[in-house]
């Protein structure tokens, strides 16, 4: 269903899924290599990616560049591991929908985006994004840099929701962002809900 996600990636069932007899083709490592390149998805409010199935940890290789983004276009839903988000350009967005809903989340690069919440005077209804990242599992090696912002109107992160005290969470760099009509409901710019964290480093200049 494209208006839900442009790939929803369940995989076959472990007792029908036969392994090729090289390194690259089981179950750990033959889920990988995912590109999403030179888009346009226009007003159709569906993620890229519904990554939510029973194997889904093991999916890595996610690769969205240079794509254009309107309405209330999302990226993933569910896990992502191993990914770079780098020169999309989000500029009609009319929807308060998160630009990712992650389960878990293992070396994630977003850098050199634009995310810009619609805003016209003519159209006064038109709400601002909530989170622009929720993440409910663990959170390891998030990177979030050279990006601007415009209308994200709760946190920028919320991690950790549902994680527990046990889960071990780190290496989170946030900087050099820019921010526009950000953090209206006087959210945080990141907002840690649970579980043990080390190795966070936020560098940005925020203005009231």
């Amino acid at each position: 269903n494209i208006r839900y996600a442009w790939l929803d990636l369940q995989f076959p069932a472990a007792e029908i899924f036969e392994p090729n007899a090289g390194n690259n083709g089981g179950l750990k490592q033959a889920m990988r290599g995912y590109v999403f390149r030179n888009n346009r998805n226009h007003y159709s409010p569906c993620y890229f990616v519904d990554n939510r199935g029973w194997n889904s940890e093991n999916a890595r290789g996610f690769l969205f560049v240079g794509n254009h983004l309107e309405g209330g276009t999302r990226f993933v839903i569910g896990a992502i591991r191993e990914a770079l988000v780098s020169g999309n350009i989000s500029y009609h967005r009319t929807a308060d929908w998160k630009y990712f809903e992650c389960t878990t989340v293992e070396d994630l690069v977003i850098t050199g985006n634009t995310f810009h919440q619609f805003k016209d005077a003519d159209y006064p209804d038109i709400p601002d994004t909530a989170e622009f990242i929720s993440v409910i599992g663990y959170t390891r090696n998030l990177i979030i840099t050279n990006n601007s912002f415009s209308g994200i109107g709760k946190s920028l992160c919320r991690l950790g929701s549902y994680g527990g005290a046990s889960i071990q969470n780190g290496g989170i760099i946030i900087r050099n962002n820019t921010y526009s009509r950000c953090f209206s409901s006087g959210a945080s710019l990141v907002e840690l809900q649970s579980g043990n964290w080390a190795n966070i480093q936020i560098i940005e200049s925020l203005i009231a």
